[in-house]
C-alpha cells in the first residue's frame, strides 16, 4: 500500500515555522528551553489544530500538537524528549516517491525515542521521499536534522543557540533550496538576535515568539489574499512533564500550562 498526500495549496507558497532550542550554558535556570512557532495558511490549519495527549501501551507517553489527527508536528514526550519540523523547499522527486511524511515521523519519534541519537539514526533509515528539517532536542543537548533527496546533513548548537526556520543551513543543502519564505532568514536573525544572551528564561523564548519584528509571531497576507500566520506556540524543558502551548498568535493568547 502507498500512502500518497494531497493538499489544497501549492507547496511552494506554504510559510514556515520556527524554532528554537537554547542550550543550558545560555539559560537562567542551566536547563534546556525550547520553543516552537507554527505558521500556515488559516483556511488550511486553524479548524483542526489540536493539541493531544498521548498515551500509547508499551510507549511513551507525550504531549503534541497537529492539524491533522494521525500525526504530530511537535511535542515532547516523558522520556526527555521534544521534537518539532519545518518546511524546506529543496528539489525533489518527480513523482513525489512514497514514504513517510512529517507528522508520522514526528508521532514514531514521540512514540519511541528517549535521545537525540535514536532520532537521528531513524530519519537516516527513512526513503528520502522529500525535503524538510527537524529540531531535535533532549535533556542534555539538540540538533537540527536537514534532509533532501539527495542526503541528509545535521546541524548542531553555535555558542549555545540553534534555531531553524525555513532555509537550509547545513552546506550540503545551503543556496539549493527551490523557493524561500520572504520572512525565513528575518526570523532567524531576530530569534538570534534576542536569545543571544546570557541567563535566557522560560519567559524571554515565549517574548521571543511573540515577536513581530521579522515576522516570527506571523500575521500575513499572501499574494492571493490568503492570510495565514502563527496557529500555536509550544515552550518548554525536555524532561519536565509541563509544557506551555498559546492557541493561535502568541501576542494576543496567552500561554497556558498543560500537563500530561
Amino acid at each position: 500500500m502507498t500512502l500518497t498526500m494531497t493538499a489544497p495549496f501549492d507547496p511552494q507558497e506554504v510559510p514556515g515555522c520556527s524554532i528554537v532550542a537554547v542550550m543550558p550554558e545560555r539559560t537562567q535556570n542551566k536547563k534546556l528551553i525550547v520553543g516552537r512557532n507554527f505558521d500556515m495558511p488559516y483556511y488550511i490549519s486553524k479548524e483542526g489544530a489540536t493539541t493531544y495527549c498521548t498515551c500509547p501501551e508499551g510507549h511513551y507517553a507525550s504531549i503534541g500538537n497537529c492539524d491533522i489527527w494521525v500525526g504530530r508536528w511537535d511535542g515532547f514526550n516523558e522520556a526527555g524528549l521534544f521534537t518539532a519540523s519545518a518546511a524546506l523547499l529543496l528539489p525533489e522527486p518527480t513523482p513525489v516517491l512514497p514514504g513517510p511524511v512529517g507528522w508520522f515521523t514526528g508521532r514514531h519519534i514521540l512514540d519511541n525515542f528517549a535521545a537525540v541519537e535514536e532520532a537521528v539514526a531513524f530519519t537516516e533509515s527513512l526513503p528520502r521521499t522529500g525535503s524538510g528539517s527537524r529540531l531535535v532536542a533532549d535533556t542534555s543537548g539538540a540538533v537540527v536534522i536537514e534532509v533532501g533527496v539527495t542526503g541528509m546533513q545535521v546541524r548542531y548548537p553555535e555558542d549555545g543557540l540553534l534555531i531553524a526556520t525555513n532555509h537550509a543551513v547545513c552546506p550540503q543543502f545551503a543556496g539549493t533550496e527551490l523557493r524561500v519564505p520572504p520572512s525565513s532568514h528575518s526570523r532567524y536573525n531576530r530569534l538570534d538576535e534576542l536569545l543571544r544572551k546570557k541567563n535566557v528564561t522560560i519567559e524571554d523564548v515565549k517574548r521571543a515568539l511573540s515577536d513581530h519584528t521579522g515576522g516570527v509571531c506571523a500575521h500575513e497576507v499572501d499574494p492571493s489574499g490568503e492570510k495565514f500566520g502563527t496557529i500555536w506556540s509550544m515552550v518548554g524543558i525536555p524532561g519536565e512533564r509541563a509544557v506551555y502551548i498559546a492557541d493561535g498568535h502568541p501576542c494576543r493568547s496567552a500561554y497556558k500550562t498543560v500537563e500530561f
